[in-house]
């Protein structure tokens, strides 16, 4: 037998009394084919933002037919059960056993370990391998050499800014002592450069393959970040020349 009656849906957080859950969503005029029938339920989110968290949730039926003057309730109210109502799994909420951060990702960002949750960061920008460029240092605090590619990052008020990347440096000459810092400067600005320490290292004619590795928080904004050099001889009686040879290659990442 074929007939056509109007349903209404309300969800509910027990088999029997309890509350609603949301409002009552009504679809009229739905064909019944042998007492079998299909509708879409929630596509307007009449159940409310919250109806799906996990918890065990009934569904109750009223249907109205042609012949019938009033909406009767078909009882019992039906169990949404593990295999339609898949919205959480177990582990969505934690990934092997650790929390994972409210924090909304922007585009591109995947989820990587901070330590204490899982939050989303930017992949690693490669530094691509890039000889040196050429130049003088004559003194140290100001007196910082750029010597390699500067790479664009964008971070918010509590990211990181995380380098690693291996720096061979040698001197045309004199064998000095140099510090190797990590370099950040405002985007559009060509002075003023802030400068995280990153270790002493002593350069010689002979070719020294330096790493460097340090995370720092710059505070909001967008940055251009590179490996630079400062001359330890405050004086400035030593003037050192590198080697247009050299190479810096690695990568830098933003974390939250």
């Amino acid at each position: 037998m074929s007939t056509t009656c109007d349903f209404q849906f309300e969800l509910w957080d027990a088999e029997s009394d309890g509350a609603q859950i949301g409002a009552t969503q009504s679809i009229n005029s739905v064909a019944v084919q042998e007492g079998l029938f299909a509708v879409t339920l929630n596509g307007g989110g009449e159940f409310g933002p919250n109806a799906f968290s996990g918890a065990a949730r009934w569904l109750e039926i009223s249907v109205r037919c042609p012949q019938d003057a009033l909406f009767t309730i078909l009882a019992p109210r039906q169990a949404l059960t593990a295999s339609p109502y898949a919205i959480t799994s177990a582990s969505a909420n934690g990934l092997r056993g650790h929390p994972v951060g409210d924090a909304q990702p922007a585009e591109g960002q995947v989820l990587g370990w901070d330590g204490t949750q899982w939050l989303p960061q930017t992949l690693p920008t490669d530094i691509a391998t890039t000889a040196l460029l050429e130049g003088s240092i004559t003194t140290a605090r100001p007196g910082e050499l750029w010597v390699g590619p500067l790479v664009t990052v964008t971070t918010t008020v509590s990211q990181r800014i995380t380098m690693s990347a291996s720096v061979s440096v040698a001197t045309l000459s004199d064998t000095a002592t140099l510090l190797l810092l990590l370099c950040y400067l405002p985007e559009g600005s060509s002075q003023g450069a802030a400068a995280q320490f990153i270790q002493e290292v002593e350069v010689s004619p002979s070719q020294s393959l330096l790493p460097a590795a340090t995370t720092i928080t710059p505070g909001p904004g967008t940055w251009l970040v590179g490996i630079c050099l400062q001359n330890t001889d405050n004086t400035g009686a030593q003037q050192l020349e590198l080697r247009n040879n050299g190479f810096v290659h690695g990568w830098v990442m933003v974390t939250n």
